[in-house]
Order: structure tokens, then sequence, then C-alpha cells
């Protein structure tokens, strides 16, 4: 029998405990204690049921969309593709079961650090009079890099499903330093603009859709090791 099927047998078993003595009216608070302490006595904390290379693994692989898109009303437009993971390392993981229903785990992540890359190219173009319309172009590499960033998610086991959903997990990359290579562009207005769009998406719609990768990858982790989390509660 599957490890979930058991964990719903266990479950619906001590409902019916539970209905029993609502029903006689015999469920004292210190019945009802008791019931509840049989039934999580088999709880265990502080374990990681993955290693840390396995998530940092799971990071590297992700797949980030490419991102395109203009602002200031068309004027300026971008695209950066290829962006990865160039390195992503915890100094550790732990899970620990709550007393919440239905199960729910708790992860902690320590000390995440790593560096990403990018290739972006921008457009920025304006028409000031009939006979002068301004155009720039530049394309090159962007690198970011984030350090001691500790975060928390929650795992709450759907039983349609068989499945965990991860909630509340938010890494909150704020220390992210991106660089563009950007030569000399700095000097001249029009590509300036696209250099800080760059740097702006990339501490913004780009850091969102890292983290919600990062969480990702934990949550399909924690799935491959759902009969091992519910094997630790029944």
């Amino acid at each position: 029998m599957k490890t979930v099927d058991k964990w719903i047998n266990h479950r619906e078993s001590f409902t019916k405990r539970l209905e029993f003595l609502l029903a006689k009216n015999m469920a004292s608070l210190h019945s009802l204690c008791f019931i509840v302490m049989l039934s999580l006595v088999h709880i265990k904390y502080g374990e990681s049921h993955f290693s840390q290379g396995e998530f940092e693994d799971a990071v590297m692989g992700v797949n980030v969309p490419f991102l395109s898109g203009s602002s200031e009303e068309g004027h300026l437009k971008y695209a950066l593709s290829n962006i990865k993971f160039n390195s992503f390392k915890v100094e550790s993981i732990e899970m620990e079961r709550t007393w919440l229903y239905p199960p729910t785990f708790q992860v902690s992540i320590k000390n995440a650090r790593g560096t990403l890359s990018a290739n972006y190219n921008g457009i920025y173009e304006r028409k000031l009079v009939f006979f002068y319309n301004p155009r720039w172009e530049k394309s090159g590499d962007v690198t970011a890099d984030f350090k001691e960033v500790d975060f928390k998610a929650t795992a709450t086991l759907d039983s349609s499903s068989e499945l965990f959903w991860m909630t509340k997990c938010k890494p909150d990359i704020d220390s992210l330093h991106v660089y563009v290579d950007s030569g000399d562009s700095w000097t001249d207005w029009g590509f300036s603009k696209i250099i800080n769009l760059i740097l702006k998406l990339f501490k913004s719609k780009i850091k969102d859709e890292v983290e919600e990768q990062v969480c990702k990858a934990l949550g399909d982790l924690v799935n491959e090791n759902t009969d091992e989390l519910l094997s630790k509660i029944i």
C-alpha cells in the first residue's frame, strides 16, 4: 500500500475514534489530548529528507523564462535571454513536521548564495523632429550575485492529488548585486537609458522570477520524497 494511502487510513481511523468519543459525550480534555498524542507519537523533527546537493542541483536546473517588452510608451524595447544560474549553494536544509493538519512540513534554508547570468538587447529611439530620429541599440551580458539569503517554506499535503503544496515560500533575494557589460556606454544618454532599464529589470522582474523558480525546485524535490515524508508520521 502506498504511504499516502496509509496516511489517509491512519487519519480516518483517528477521526472515527474522535467521533465515537464525541457521540458518547465522553470526550474530556484529557482523553482528547491522549488521542492526539497517540496519533502524533511517530513524528520526527529536524530531519532533512534530501541532501543539500540535491536541492542545489535542482535549482541549477531551473528554466527562467525569456523576458521581453517595452517601456516609456514604446520608445525603449528590451529582451533578456539565456537567464540561468551559474552557481547555487546553501549552508544547510532542515525539515520539521508541524502540528498542523493536514500533514505539514516547514523547510528552512540557511545562507543561500549564488550567481546568475543573462544576455540582453535593448533599443531606444526617439522622434525629436522630422529630420532627426536618433536610435540606440546595445547588446551584452548581465551577471548578478547574492548571498546570505535565509528563508522558510511550508509544504502541506493535498490528499486528493497526493502532492505537497508549497506555501509561504519567499526567498527575498534583496542582496542581489547586478553588473551590466556596458563598456563606455554610461556616458551616452541613449545607451544609459538601456542599461538603467536592464538593471531595474534584474532587480524586479528577474528577481521575482528567480525566487519563484527556486520555490518550484524546492516543491518538486519535496514531492519526489512524499512517501518518505509521510512514513515519518504513521
